[in-house]
């Protein structure tokens, strides 16, 4: 995994998971990460992301820094809407 360190930029890289898969293998071309597994990620809130229209952006960095075993951050945003519980309406 030494090879992620080389794709590590002090500006956000926003990408999707297509996006992120394609950069990663010019980084690793032997990856066996796929675009299922960043959704994955990415929907269980693994990997923090923002929403852009019916895109889930995320960094590039903090997918790479999670991958070497760096911070393991959950995003506030995905666990908000998968609590589970349906809310109670006031009238």
């Amino acid at each position: 995994m030494t090879e992620l360190n080389s794709c590590r930029v002090s500006a956000p890289k926003m990408r999707t998971a297509e996006q992120a898969i394609e950069e990663l293998k010019r980084v690793d071309p032997e990856t066996a990460l796929t675009v299922r597994a960043v959704r994955r990620m990415i929907s269980t809130g693994e990997i923090p992301f923002v929403r852009v229209g019916n895109k889930f952006l995320f960094d590039f960095n903090v997918l790479c820094d999670y991958l070497s075993g760096g911070s393991q951050t959950v995003s506030t945003q995905s666990t908000e809407n998968r609590s589970g519980n349906i809310r109670r309406i006031l009238r």
